[in-house]
């Protein structure tokens, strides 16, 4: 998929207004201020990880579009991240995670699940194609 610059810039700019909003939310959903998912059994431990992320949406209609996402939390099976808009659930997305070494890795999943938080914030799991290495994103301590 190319992105042109503009593009980039377009979606970086409509992120960077809603940044503080979505941190709030972030420390909000994992400190249990706000309603939680229902838990699913987990085989993976979840790991603290919040950076901005590129997310690659492949919508059920056939449309695809270049985002970004505020991670919540990595396991070796997905990924939890907040967005300011609504993705169906069963819609593959392509997540480009940042290693603590630099450069990102492109790691293919599903949306399983997605709630709605407030206003056009929602919270939604990822789940990877295939399990990961949460080695190379996260730190050593917390891996």
């Amino acid at each position: 998929m190319v992105q042109h610059r503009n593009d980039t810039h377009s979606v970086i700019g409509t992120l960077r207004r809603s940044a503080a909003a979505l941190d709030q939310i972030v420390e909000e959903l994992d400190s249990g201020d706000v309603q939680k998912p229902p838990k699913e059994a987990r085989g993976q431990p979840r790991l603290p990880f919040r950076p901005m992320l590129k997310a690659e949406v492949s919508h059920p209609g056939g449309s695809k579009v270049t985002t970004v996402v505020r991670a919540r939390n990595l396991s070796a099976s997905g990924l939890a991240f907040v967005h300011v808009g609504y993705i169906h659930r069963g819609t593959r997305c392509v997540v480009h995670l940042p290693q603590r070494g630099g450069g990102t890795i492109a790691v293919r999943g599903e949306i399983v699940r997605c709630s709605h938080v407030r206003g056009v914030i929602h919270d939604f799991g990822l789940q990877f194609e295939a399990q990961i290495d949460v080695t190379p994103f996260v730190v050593a301590e917390a891996a």
